[in-house]
């Protein structure tokens, strides 16, 4: 049986990605923009891919993911 991967924060914290770009395949495009976070739940907005205009009419919506997983995304450096 395989064993279950601990997830590894790439952030200090989630005060400090506010308005970071995210690669997420929880997002329809692939990118989120962190916009806040409560206790539980991290709120991001759907933005643009760089290469792929598949599911450009999901742009502007959001989407929330616990904060835990939050943590560990991969934040992208902004352009």
């Amino acid at each position: 049986m395989r064993g279950i991967t601990k997830r590894e924060a790439t952030i200090p914290s989630l005060k400090s990605a506010i308005g970071k770009l995210a690669s997420t395949n929880i997002s329809p495009t692939m990118r989120g923009r962190l916009l806040h976070y409560d206790k539980e739940r991290s709120y991001f907005e759907v933005t643009k891919h760089e290469s792929n205009d598949q599911h450009i009419k999901c742009v502007g919506q959001t989407f929330w993911i616990p904060n835990h997983m939050a943590v560990a995304l991969t934040y992208l450096e902004e352009e």
